[in-house]
């Protein structure tokens, strides 16, 4: 297991590459392009999360000792932590990826919230004084 400051700052790290372009995307697509985005970060965080339960279910499980097989709640979200390179995917953001696309679904419903409001607002002209 790696020490705690190593994975904090690994996380930190992963939180900073997948947070910026999230809060660039925020700033300047519309509600439905959030909604895409959304909808794909949770499909690659719930497809990932899956090959992760079945490696862990069909390789790590069968391998291990019978004491050890209690444990195989806390290996998956000790994968889900860590997502070691032993799977061939590579180290993937899961954690982040998962929080990129509900940030991006509480964008798009406050934008679209925004632009509600923003279409019941009477004219600007009105309000200025223009009704001579």
């Amino acid at each position: 297991m790696p020490p705690l400051q190593a994975l904090a700052a690994l996380h930190g790290f992963w939180f900073m590459i997948v947070g910026l372009p999230v809060v660039w995307v925020l700033g300047h697509a519309s509600p439905q392009w959030l909604r895409r985005i959304q909808r794909s970060l949770i499909l690659v965080t719930l497809a990932t999360g899956l090959l992760v339960l079945g490696h862990t279910l069909l390789v790590w499980l069968p391998e291990e000792p019978e004491l050890r097989q209690a444990y195989v709640g806390q290996r998956f979200l000790f994968v889900i932590a860590t997502l070691g390179s032993d799977l061939g995917l590579g180290r993937v953001p899961l954690v982040q990826l998962g929080l990129a696309g509900l940030v991006c679904g509480i964008g798009a419903r406050r934008k679209q919230k925004t632009f509600r409001t923003l279409s019941q607002v009477p004219e600007a002209n009105q309000s200025f004084g223009d009704s001579a």
